[in-house]
């Protein structure tokens, strides 16, 4: 109820004292207040009677001097909860010459709460803005200044070091690529969780593999304890589940310079596995330990060197709460942190993988046998970049740079396979596809769709067009030659191994 129109209507009700008029003000929730020149209530809400108690409450009234009009105040219930309230002070006299205060206004904690933590949050954005700045520039700095650098250098140590160092930037800068648009898909809702069989223990084996050169390269130990009665092949989500113990491994690697990292792997109960990855770091203080799962927050702390976005522990947080587990963090004793999780993961029954049995047979040698590739991409630079992974594994390239000049390739040639990118001027890939399934000749030639959107369900789009397969840029050559023996010298479902 507008308690400026309540107030309007109080000249009416003190004039005549109608019944109904007082017995609805005084059932208001709302902060309605009459008083006479001494402060003695003449008429009152209830949303006033449940705080007249209060001494403070007594204390802003009667310190609200009519110049002021309106003013803000701030309660404390109970000694605990703030309430704050906006109220308006005005004076009338009836025809008796008798003098009235009216006081009214309405509750607006739920209005301050919002537009401090809208503040707050804004706060924390630009903050991450300027953060993510610095790493964005750091990267380029290296690319930019080591590419300058080799255009005049002949020594081939100096160059390769060079490009360790580009290639080392550029890595960082898509990993804070990745981490934008994973939170974004979070914030959005454009995350689909899978339930697909997979082997778990070969999860578990290839992302330690892959964190060994960190490992060594700080001379730290690499553990790993896994519970005998977990089963080897599950149903879950893999790729989510390799992501996140990756960000968990890799943020114990980066804050442990003595000791060990250790994963360890147990079975709660049936259908539910708890992960836990243990490190000697340097920990995380008691007081950063409610921060350091939220987004954009990166710990300041002098001793705790982080970099990188801010965003990896609050992306794994809400991966595995879409996964339907729950993630904590404890002390691991005196030195070093615990960062744990469990997931419900059902044992499955796996069917022999032909298809990725395929392709670790053809693995470490060239099965090309001179197969030719028409690559379609409009952008010059990706065009060059992919013509020179295909040379390097070994194959013949025909390159154009659309649609329109693919099909018109197809009436002269039969290449072995396409490489079709599917966002091009003139006639992009969906529609270029769409052409090659409906012609005689050419339809059965397996095409990989090249996309550079990571949004769910873009890869799903490319092979209800008609794609094969479809890899996702920026992907590397031995991706490139894994979809390109599965397409082949496979045939399975089409999917994404970018």
């Amino acid at each position: 109820m507008d308690t400026n129109l309540v107030y309007c209507r109080t000249a009416d009700v003190l004039k005549d004292k109608k019944d109904l008029d007082i017995k609805l003000i005084e059932a208001l929730e709302a902060f309605f207040l009459v008083t006479d020149e001494d402060y003695n209530i003449v008429m009152d809400s209830k949303g006033v009677r449940d705080l007249w108690h209060l001494e403070e409450l007594k204390k802003e009234i009667y310190a609200f001097k009519a110049e002021n009009k309106e003013k803000i105040i701030n309660l404390k219930i109970d000694g605990k909860q703030i309430k704050n309230f906006k109220l308006h002070r005005e004076e009338f006299i009836d025809e008796k010459g008798e003098r009235y205060l009216v006081f009214w206004g309405a509750d607006i904690t739920d209005i301050i709460r919002e537009k401090d933590k809208a503040e707050q949050v804004g706060y924390i954005k630009s903050e991450f803005v300027a953060s993510i700045s610095h790493e964005v520039r750091n990267a380029l700095v290296g690319i930019l200044g080591f590419c300058e650098i080799m255009q005049n250098e002949e020594d081939k140590l100096k160059l390769r070091e060079g490009i360790e160092i580009i290639h080392c930037c550029a890595r960082q800068l898509l990993g804070l690529v990745n981490d934008v648009l994973d939170l974004s898909k979070i914030e959005t809702r454009q995350i689909e969780i899978r339930k697909e069989k997979f082997n778990l223990f070969r999860l578990i084996k290839q992302t330690l593999f892959s964190l060994q050169p960190k490992i060594e390269k700080k001379g730290l130990a690499l553990g790993l304890v896994i519970d005998e009665k977990i089963p080897e092949d599950v149903l879950g989500d893999e790729v989510r589940l390799r992501q996140v113990l990756n960000n968990l491994l890799l943020n114990a690697v980066q804050y442990t310079d003595e000791g060990y990292v250790k994963l360890e792997v147990n079975l709660l109960s049936e259908g539910e596995v708890q992960f836990a990855v243990y490190d000697t770091g340097i920990g995380i203080k008691e007081e950063d330990i409610g921060r350091v799962f939220r987004p954009f927050v990166r710990l300041r702390d002098g001793e705790r060197r982080s970099g990188g976005s801010g965003l990896g522990l609050a992306i794994t947080r809400e991966l595995v709460s879409l996964m339907g587990g729950r993630i904590w963090y404890k002390p691991n004793g005196e030195k070093g942190s615990i960062f744990g999780f469990s997931l419900p993961l059902q044992e499955a029954q796996m069917e022999e993988n032909m298809m990725e049995k395929g392709w670790f047979d053809g693995f470490g040698y060239a099965l090309t046998s001179c197969k030719q590739i028409l690559l379609v991409e409009d952008i010059g630079v990706n065009r060059k970049l992919i013509g020179y992974m295909l040379k390097n594994l070994g194959y013949e390239v025909i390159d154009v740079e659309n649609g329109q000049r693919c099909l018109e390739v197809l009436k002269e040639k039969r290449p072995d396979v396409i490489l079709l990118d599917m966002q091009m001027p003139v006639l992009d890939g969906y529609q270029t596809v769409k052409i090659i399934r409906e012609t005689e000749g050419i339809k059965d030639i397996p095409v990989i769709a090249l996309t550079a959107y990571a949004m769910e369900g873009d890869g799903e789009k490319c092979l209800k067009a008609g794609c094969d397969y479809y890899l996702s840029k920026p992907f590397t050559q031995e991706q490139l030659k894994r979809a390109l023996d599965i397409c082949l010298y496979n045939k399975g479902p089409g999917f994404n191994v970018g």
